[in-house]
């Protein structure tokens, strides 16, 4: 695939939906996929597509979520997921670009996650700090939190 042809943009929650739960859900419900604060006004989607015969498909996805970390205002980064078939070829880090259009929009700086562990060494090319212990998500494995403050 020429990632030339890939389009990074805001993106509506059902355009990117169904890659989030095939990447990040299969075999469990489908309500998984959705998350508490999705609908949020606050809450920006963004999405890395290419063209087809058919349309755009979605081949990436990130949403933030505006929320409170150790009682400071953070944008939680929830829900990346690359198509398979395109994993290792820099979408990831196109959509983490997505982190400079909310500091643009808004004076939070502080983003933070809950990363599987074989997401650390990604997030940790990008800047990112593992910020707790690991523990562990029924059903989704090892995890830890990760944090990374843009801009300052």
């Amino acid at each position: 695939m020429n990632t030339d042809l890939i389009t990074y943009r805001q993106a509506d929650l059902d355009e990117i939906l169904a890659l989030r739960y095939a990447v990040l859900c299969s075999g469990r419900p489908w309500a998984e996929a959705c998350f508490i604060g999705d609908d949020d006004p606050r809450t920006h989607h963004f999405g890395a597509f290419i063209a087809t015969p058919r349309g755009q498909a979605c081949i990436g996805c990130v949403s933030y979520m505006m929320t409170d970390h150790e009682g400071e205002p953070a944008w939680q980064l929830r829900g990346m997921a690359t198509r398979p078939d395109v994993a290792q070829r820099g979408i990831g880090r196109g959509l983490a670009a997505a982190q400079r259009v909310l500091c643009d929009a808004s004076p939070v700086r502080l983003f933070w996650c809950k990363a599987r562990r074989v997401a650390i060494p990604f997030y940790e090319r990008l800047g990112w700090r593992i910020a707790s212990d690991g523990f562990v998500i029924e059903h989704y494995g090892p995890h830890c939190k990760m944090t990374v403050r843009i801009g300052t």
